[in-house]
């Protein structure tokens, strides 16, 4: 499939609605629980799997898009992605107990 840049969110809400229909369809029909709980496995893998397909053929679209922004326009990141991005960087020994402070064991009392 071929995108002009953008990822086709209607094909991913309809993906949604119609699993969401065939689950309300499941629970009317008269089935055993043992056909029950397998007709609802197969739903679920196949709803993964066009979710799936759907992630593939939209891809490169989804890499484009721009990064999101909160309510007040600034970008929106984890802290703590940055702060482990840069502990990376740093040439910390691990071997340190005195750097990290949860390397303590849980049975021992800590300093006072």
């Amino acid at each position: 499939m071929v995108n002009q840049g953008k990822p086709r969110w209607l094909s991913l809400g309809l993906i949604g609605l119609a699993f969401g229909a065939a689950l309300i369809l499941e629970i009317r029909l008269p089935f055993s629980p043992a056909v029950d709980s397998r007709l609802l496995s197969l739903l679920v893998l196949f709803f993964y799997g066009a979710v799936a397909i759907w992630i593939r053929r939209n891809g490169e679209a989804l890499e484009g898009e721009p990064s999101p922004l909160d309510c007040v326009g600034q970008p929106v990141f984890d802290p703590g992605i940055r702060e482990w991005k840069e502990a990376e960087k740093s040439e910390v020994s691990e071997a340190d107990p005195a750097i990290r402070p949860t390397a303590h064991a849980f049975g021992q009392p800590e300093a006072m």
